[in-house]
């Protein structure tokens, strides 16, 4: 049986500050998920009805939303329909359109939902009757201005798309302008005003007077009929069979074509196109008409009007029972927690269950209902006792070994839950949702025996973080223990270079274990640290092979002075030739810088060479 699978997206705040925020883009998208799955409104299945708004609204859960219900969900013959409400953007470099999720930037575009890879990819592959885009777009941006032939118009957002979906049948867009930078985001009773026309239009003034369903032509000519320039809607795509929003559905494979040559393409009333002197088009019927009431009241009473008037064709439909009545009511209030759940209000919805539980203890979708909303707050065990409650009830029911599939897996018990998915998957071979828990489930399987072999339990995204902090301060602490260490040797060598020098009675051996073992702590020192931790760990050779070749430049000054025979090489000469003794110490002294200029620098060369090679090995291996 063909059904109607909805996704309702709404953002008013976003992190990145180039976006303003909105006022009233998330009451837009509340108030037509709730008509939607309202009983008295489009009577959608609550199941087949996604909301999302606010921070939870990302492009990563959009995306997966989108490909979940357009790809794997959809069947031939069912309609979905997409409705975002927030802004849009165009690449600065490219032009092309994009929408603005929650956590999306403006200077980094795939960061948004990229609208003609959603054509190519989504619109293209879906096994869906119809699908309709509908975007009521702030439009953001300097490239705008440059693209658009009128202050309101959303062709330039998706120019690349409308290549695509022309190609395609039933493939429908409707972009409305929420406002830009020359007009501002209006409102009406507390809802943005196309969305406020629609869901008036949908709740009666739009439907066909002979069956009283609503398709979506007649919907777009009642929104073109009563809305201003601002937010009057763009109609894109070929439609070839009537789109059903509201009322009973064609059949799938057997579309009802109202002329031999397909259904005609959307255009404006002719009201709308007869205006003149600058005046908006506008429908007599709506034309100075005040609102006194809510959306929400309004709708309520086309909603109520619409079901105590007799039908058309059909006659007076006959009075509700009690047990209706009932189950009328229950599926509201399932509704309800169904959108607190969305919301993450567990408290409220998990009373609002227990109050339809109390009057139908065995009521299955109220026990589904429950065992999601205790599962998604943690309650993992109350929500398996839910399960099995569902399991007694019916044993091949696959929602519930899904659901215990997927609590078998939080708690840890892959193989349980595994064979949980699998008998599902006996039951419904070609359960879309039963083969993603598996893979899922696989995956986490494949990651914990990862974990398990490198250490006892996992480690989260915090300490991974806490990890690499530590390991970025180990590195830093080790390269000031090794410039410590180096200039240490420096020390030490110079000392016993010199001690000869200065303390000509101790005995020459002491200067030459000095000396050893300042160009030995050298040596190790930046051995060890290019091995282990790159090219940094050269940084204190070249420091101390600039200063010994200073000093050996300087020493080499000197003694060109004295061969130019200059008044101050004089003095040091016959300095000199007094200190006769001075003069193998000196060059011992000058051995040692030599030395320490050279050897730790080709050391480190070498570690460096070598730590760079077994990395390379290591990563084959």
């Amino acid at each position: 049986m063909s059904k109607r699978l909805g996704l309702i997206i709404g953002v008013n705040q976003y992190q990145d500050p180039a976006f303003r925020p909105l006022q009233f883009a998330e009451n837009d998208a509340r108030a037509l998920a709730q008509w939607l799955v309202n009983v008295q409104g489009g009577k959608w299945a609550p199941s087949d009805v996604q909301h999302v708004q606010g921070t939870y609204a990302t492009r990563e859960l959009i995306e997966s939303l989108i490909v979940q219900m357009c790809i794997h969900m959809a069947e031939p013959g069912d309609v979905v329909l997409i409705y975002f409400a927030g802004h849009a953007f165009l690449d600065e470099i490219n032009g092309e359109g994009f929408l603005a999720l929650a956590n999306t930037r403006y200077q980094e575009p795939m960061t948004g939902i990229h609208l003609r890879a959603f054509a190519q990819q989504i619109m293209t592959q879906s096994r869906a009757a119809h699908i309709l885009l509908i975007l009521d777009c702030f439009q953001t941006g300097q490239g705008w201005s440059m693209r658009r032939s009128s202050p309101c118009d959303s062709k330039p957002m998706v120019d690349s798309f409308l290549n695509i979906i022309q190609q395609l049948d039933n493939r429908l867009l409707i972009c409305s302008c929420r406002g830009n930078e020359l007009v501002q985001e209006v409102g009406n009773r507390n809802l943005g005003l196309f969305a406020h026309r629609m869901i008036l239009g949908v709740c009666g003034p739009a439907a066909d007077p002979a069956t009283g369903n609503i398709e979506l032509r007649q919907l777009y000519t009642y929104l073109t009929n009563t809305l201003g320039e601002q937010q009057r809607p763009q109609v894109f795509g070929q439609q070839q069979s009537p789109l059903v929003l509201v009322g009973d559905m064609p059949f799938a494979g057997s579309p009802r074509q109202l002329s031999p040559t397909g259904y005609p393409p959307f255009s404006p009333p002719s009201g709308a196109l007869n205006m003149s002197n600058g005046q908006s088009a506008t429908s007599p019927v709506t034309e100075g008409m005040q609102y006194s009431a809510s959306p929400a009241a309004e709708a309520m009473q086309y909603a109520t009007m619409a079901a105590q008037a007799p039908g058309a064709v059909m006659g007076q439909p006959p009075r509700p029972t009690i047990e209706q009545q009932r189950q009328q009511q229950n599926q509201q209030m399932l509704s309800q927690a169904q959108q607190l759940l969305q919301a993450r209000n567990f408290p409220e919805a998990f009373n609002i269950v227990e109050q339809v539980l109390q009057v139908t203890p065995n009521d299955t979708a109220a026990l589904i209902l429950k065992g999601q909303i205790l599962g998604t707050g943690g309650r993992v065990q109350e929500a398996m006792a839910v399960v099995d409650q569902l399991l007694q009830a019916n044993a091949n029911d696959t929602m519930a070994w899904n659901m215990r599939a997927v609590l078998l897996s939080n708690m840890g018990q892959y193989q349980d839950a595994l064979a949980a998915v699998e008998r599902s998957l006996e039951i419904e071979a070609n359960n879309p949702e039963s083969y993603g828990i598996k893979s899922n489930i696989m995956a986490n399987m494949a990651a914990a025996q990862i974990s398990g072999n490198g250490a006892k339990g996992s480690m989260g995204a915090s300490g991974r973080l806490q990890n690499s902090f530590e390991v970025q301060t180990d590195r830093a602490r080790s390269f000031f223990i090794a410039l410590g260490l180096e200039i240490l040797g420096f020390i030490l060598g110079t000392v016993g270079g010199a001690l000869p020098i200065l303390q000509p009675g101790l005995p020459s051996i002491l200067g030459i274990l000095l000396v050893s073992l300042g160009l030995t702590m050298q040596c190790a020192s930046v051995a060890r640290g290019t091995f282990r931790d790159g090219f940094v760990h050269l940084l204190p050779p070249i420091l101390i092979s600039v200063t010994a070749g200073g000093v050996l430049f300087a020493a080499g000054g000197i003694f060109i002075s004295i061969k130019l025979a200059t008044p101050v090489s004089m003095k040091l000469f016959a300095l000199l030739q007094v200190h006769q003794s001075w003069i193998v110490p000196m060059a011992f002294l000058g051995v040692w810088f030599a030395m320490t200029a050279v050897a730790p620098f080709a050391v480190g060369i070498g570690g460096l060479i070598g730590g760079l090679i077994a990395r390379i090995i290591r990563r084959r291996r």
